[in-house]
């Protein structure tokens, strides 16, 4: 049990700590950006890793589609990313497309490629591409 004097100690030793831990370098940031054109609008997303999955929202890309991506990571490493484009019909949003990716590695180049998905009821199509990166600590 520390007596009143200590714990007085021990919070000024921990306040004078606390700015070197909080100079210390940020660990390099893993994200997912996706480009997406659909009905002449274009829309940049940055997606971070989730620990919950499930939790990931769906967003309106044009009229026709909602496009949703899952990164997961174990600490700096991807473990996994997944993408999903749905298309709009009159009771819900029906997948079109999914992709996976496993264990993908960061680079500046894009890991999906231009990928093109099409509405079957209006035709509209769904233009994207994602790059995974990681910044470098400063």
């Amino acid at each position: 049990m520390l007596t009143m004097p200590m714990r007085g100690l021990m919070g000024m030793i921990g306040a004078a700590l606390l700015p070197l831990v909080s100079q210390a370098a940020p660990a390099p940031a893993l994200h997912l950006q996706c480009e997406l054109q659909a009905s002449n609008e274009l829309h940049t997303l940055t997606f971070h890793p989730t620990s919950d999955p499930y939790r990931a929202a769906a967003t309106p890309i044009g009229r026709s589609f909602r496009f949703k991506a899952v990164l997961e990571a174990q600490g700096e490493q991807a473990t996994s990313v997944r993408l999903y484009a749905y298309a709009y019909s009159p009771r819900q949003y029906v997948l079109l497309h999914l992709a996976t990716y496993d264990h993908p590695t960061p680079s500046r180049t894009s890991l999906t490629g231009q990928q093109r998905v099409y509405s079957p009821r209006t035709g509209s199509e769904l233009l994207y591409h994602c790059t995974l990166l990681k910044d470098e600590a400063p």
